[in-house]
């Protein structure tokens, strides 16, 4: 193997390999997280203020509110809204970006290893590792990841600036340290880890530009001379960590009251006695220095019971506990003993690894997950750095110098293919949570996440079993229940549903007693939600639904939905002024609610207020210029004015619907309407059509394709599509009567009689049809039945000229046949 290779060859090298090697992640769609992110998050869309980034957390949820994530990624969300911007929800210019950061990253970690270690062959095996390495995977294909990659880059661009101003004094100094502190900050708001940047800062300067031996600054012999001799270090140290305490008071003040509510599922090691959680914790130490050196069994999620808790000092995992701790402590200390070649790479190595993990290793605060390999991004760098060392080492040694070419050759293609195989598996939720259950067979949530993926496709009786699957798993999982009573609802099942749900209240505090504070998650608190809206399909049960409504809302008083459904349980209850101002409540906890604002549309329409409806109708489509029911509701007010300039907005409405979603019925209907009205026959038959081929059984549309049939002496269709009107609308009149007629036209006057009768069945005194059913009659020489119905329609309608006039014929074809 040829090692003499040019560090620009290196750096460029690795870019491409990074970049080729994502290539196929590139037609993934949204998933997982990737929904609620930017599928779902308003703070994407270009009507939503810019500022509103700076107040919101990553899923858009105002940072002040119970319900924050309060992970807070400004910049990230900022990347999002440009992709938004440009190409809507397009998933490929997503994931093009977050593999080019990726290749950016990959550069420039290649680019830091070349600068520290001036060693082409130790960059060349970081950055290719780093390039292709499968831990990545979740960062790079899943599209939330972006946030670990663009910290990334400013991470190391920290990195790159403070390695030139540690060197400088003065005027340029102050400039690079401006310079550094703005990458730390975007760094920091792109993902809160960027902040450890500042400690592997520190650690640079000890070893890269105060040469200094560790152990020797450890262990001062005198503080006098410690301060005298390491003074220009830690004067940078302090500006390093006042910018440091800034921030983290800041961060704090952003993050508002409180901190975010995780369950016991989320995080069980967290809500462990001791020792269990501590020997918990410790252990997945142990873990995610197995995913770095050998992900082989990856997935997208590790909470519940994917790590069974270490209860025992006397469990044997213990050991390998020790045995990593034991393995980085002995790799410390061997490298704060001297600050040699090998001792600096190693501790930088080190830093790396250590410093990002923390934030997320659950031993200093609890995180809301066991494991996320998307957190290994940034120490997957001290890893990469590390077994280049390693391998550059051997490599040394001729005797082991092929072999330990072979070795590397494996791994980069185990890993390469490992990473292209799993960017398969982010390609979808489906394969995501299917690829999840393969490995971690008693995860309850991942069969609820697929379960998600059926219910969504409305293919009830598999998201039902999967939903059981995981109450089974994991029968204290409230979510388990809840979705399977929400899955039995769909089902129309609702004793069923209602089962599950009590299911799910019985694993709930008792909070009916008042004077009493909880604090419980969200999600968990969707089973009073969730049983209050099942309840409110039954009128029998408006109370209980009412007082589940007002039980969600006194432990969530700032829940929007809440106040949203129980607002629709009051106006079934004919309460509208209670109804209108829960629905103002949930606007005053979402400022951005269109649904609260239609449905206060709709209720002052009931209370006819048409001027107020109106005005909350445009509000609605100012928030979201999509809300279909919306453009319908407004569309149908416009055309009551029954003005030309109403009715021309209506129409453009209705064609707006249609631009969203082509099969509306409603909208298809409408139009058709308004083009009849215009005379504009073609296209109007054009919209039922439409109309008919999404509904095959509408009704109106039926009659109004059959009418133009009929006009336009299409008889075949008339009777075709009136046909079809008549048989699954009986008591269809004028489908009936227009039916008869069309037979009348083909002279099939046997259909004609039985359809003129069934007229008159529902209106025996529908002179219309009295008088055709005479003519048919006449027609086939029943002059006496058919005198009848003429002499019945002139009683009925005395001024009617045909009827006279047929009258008068088939008295002479009768009488002067008689007198033959």
């Amino acid at each position: 193997m040829n090692w003499k290779l040019s560090h620009t060859n290196v750096k460029i090298g690795c870019f491409i390999i990074s970049c080729l090697c994502y290539i196929n992640s590139l037609w993934g769609d949204f998933c997982f997280d990737d929904i609620s992110a930017i599928v779902e998050n308003k703070d994407l869309r270009p009507g939503t203020p810019l500022l509103n980034l700076l107040q919101n957390d990553f899923w858009g949820t105002p940072m002040h509110i119970e319900g924050s994530h309060k992970s807070y990624r400004p910049l990230t969300i900022f990347t999002f809204r440009i992709n938004y911007y440009f190409d809507g929800l397009q998933p490929i210019s997503y994931h093009i970006v977050n593999v080019l950061l990726h290749g950016i990253v990959t550069y420039l970690f290649t680019s830091f290893v070349s600068e520290i270690s001036d060693n082409c062959c130790i960059a060349l095996i970081s950055g290719l590792l780093f390039a292709i390495h499968p831990i990545h995977t979740e960062a790079i294909a899943g599209l939330v990841g972006r946030a670990e990659s663009l910290s990334g880059i400013f991470f190391l661009l920290v990195l790159f600036i403070y390695s030139r101003a540690s060197n400088h004094t003065g005027l340029i100094y102050c400039i690079e340290m401006v310079l550094l502190y703005l990458a730390t900050l975007c760094s920091i708001l792109s993902k809160e880890v960027g902040i450890t940047v500042i400690a592997i800062c520190c650690v640079y300067d000890a070893l890269y530009t105060e040469k200094i031996v560790v152990l020797n600054f450890l262990l001062p012999t005198s503080p006098i001379v410690w301060f005298k001799k390491y003074s220009s270090i830690l004067k940078r140290i302090t500006h390093l960590l006042i910018f440091t305490l800034t921030i983290l008071f800041l961060r704090i003040k952003i993050n508002g009251p409180g901190l975010p509510s995780f369950t016991p599922l989320d995080n069980p090691a967290n809500y462990s006695p001791f020792p269990t959680r501590q020997l918990s914790f410790l252990y997945l130490c142990f873990i995610n220095t197995g995913l770095l050196f050998c992900p082989s069994f990856l997935c997208a999620d590790w909470t519940m019971q994917t790590v069974p808790l270490i209860e025992s000092p006397l469990d044997p995992r213990n050991i390998l506990t020790l045995l990593t701790f034991s393995g980085y402590f002995m790799l410390g200390i061997w490298a704060i003993s001297d600050n040699t070649y090998d001792k600096r790479l190693v501790l930088m190595a080190l830093s790396i690894i250590i410093f990002p993990y923390i934030p997320a290793s659950n031993l200093f605060f609890p995180v809301g997950f066991v494991i996320a390999e998307r957190i290994l991004y940034l120490p997957s760098m001290g890893m990469c750095l590390l077994v280049a060392l390693g391998v550059n080492k051997l490599m040394k040694i001729r005797k082991v110098k092929y072999l330990c070419y072979l070795f590397l050759c494996i791994t980069c293609l185990f890993y390469c293919t490992k990473t292209m195989v799993r960017n398969l598996d982010w390609s979808n939720d489906y394969s995501l949570f299917k690829s999840g259950i393969k490995i971690n067979k008693h995860n309850a949530k991942l069969y609820n996440n697929l379960g998600h993926v059926f219910e969504n496709r409305e293919q009830y009786q598999e998201a039902e079993e999967l939903f059981l699957k995981a109450s089974g798993i994991q029968p204290d999982d409230t979510g388990s229940w809840i979705n399977l009573g929400r899955v039995l609802k769909a089902q129309k099942r609702y004793n069923e549903s209602e089962l599950a749900l009590k299911t799910a209240l019985q694993q709930m505090p008792n909070i009916t007693e008042k004077g009493q504070s909880f604090r419980i998650a969200p999600n968990f608190l969707n089973v009073y939600f969730n049983y209050a809206n099942l309840l409110s399909q039954n009128p029998t049960r408006y109370k209980e639904a009412e007082n589940y409504y007002k039980t969600t809302l006194r432990v969530r008083p700032d829940m929007p939905e809440a106040h949203m459904n129980y607002g629709n349980l009051l106006i079934k209850i004919g309460d509208f002024d209670s109804a209108l101002s829960h629905f103002q409540m949930a606007i005053d906890k979402k400022p951005d609610y269109a649904d609260a604002y239609y449905n206060m549309a709709t209720t002052y329409l009931k209370k006819k207020d048409s001027a107020t409806g109106e005005k909350n109708l445009r509000i609605t489509l100012s928030l979201d210029p999509n809300h279909i029911h919306g453009l319908v509701n407004l569309a149908n007010l416009l055309l009551e004015y029954d003005t030309l300039k109403s009715r021309d907005e209506a129409m453009l409405l209705f064609k707006r619907v249609l631009e969203i979603d082509p099969s509306n019925e409603l909208a298809l209907f409408s139009l058709g309407l308004l083009f009849s009205d215009d005379g504009l026959h073609q296209q109007a038959e054009e919209m039922f059509l439409q109309t008919v081929n999404v509904n095959p059984l509408h009704k109106s549309a039926l009659f109004n394709l059959g009418f133009y049939a009929l006009t336009f002496k299409n008889f075949v269709k008339c009777i075709e599509y009136l046909g079809i009107l008549v048989a699954n609308y009986p008591a269809h009149f004028r489908g009936i009567f227009n039916l008869a007629d069309c037979y009348m036209h083909i002279s099939d006057r046997e259909n004609a009689k039985l359809y003129y009768k069934l007229t008159l069945e529902l209106d025996p005194n529908f002179t219309p049809a009295l008088h055709n059913l005479g003519v048919a009659l006449a027609q086939e020489n029943d002059f006496l039945e058919a005198i009848a119905l003429f002499e019945q329609v002139l009683i009925l309608e005395p001024s009617h000229q045909n009827a006279k006039i047929y009258l008068d014929l088939s008295k002479n074809e009768l009488y002067g046949k008689s007198k033959h």
